[in-house]
């Protein structure tokens, strides 16, 4: 059997495109998910993201929903962009990095135009994927994420 890491997180608009591609790998194939903190390679690197510079941000946003149309990939950018991913990626590691977890997030934040920063959003998905809240919080949970990132 073949496995394949895929490192991804919710803050990117091309990690949500590259999502569905996934199902084009072998039926064989094993994906584990292994969400990361994107704002932490940046600051180990001293960059800043495609987001937090205005010319930039501006064609990426153009460049997605321009992708989105011709690939015919639903796609709605969040209400506020950029956004801390901090709790989705660690709802999807209490919720076991499951090709459902995975799906539901991004689905909630790139096709519906959420706020990602309004608690409600996040609360939905807590609910939705059954997780305690409590767990977002535990230090194995936080821990995975470190790891994951490093």
């Amino acid at each position: 059997m073949t496995t394949v890491d895929w490192y991804f997180d919710f803050i990117s608009p091309y990690a949500y495109f590259g999502w569905p591609l996934l199902k084009g790998l072998p039926a064989e194939a094993e994906v584990r998910y292994q969400p990361i903190l994107f704002a932490g390679l940046l600051n180990h690197w001293g960059q800043k993201g495609p987001a937090e510079i205005p010319p930039k941000r501006v064609w990426t946003y153009r460049a997605c929903v321009w992708w989105a149309k011709q690939h015919g990939v639903p796609f709605k950018m969040p209400a506020a962009q950029t956004f801390n991913s901090l709790p989705y990626l660690r709802l999807c590691i209490a919720a076991g990095n499951t090709t459902a977890a995975v799906q539901t997030i991004f689905e909630a934040l790139w096709t519906t135009g959420a706020d990602p920063a309004d608690p409600g959003t996040l609360a939905a998905l807590v609910s939705a994927l059954g997780v305690p809240p409590e767990r977002l919080a535990e230090a194995g949970v936080k821990e995975a994420l470190r790891a994951n990132t490093a």
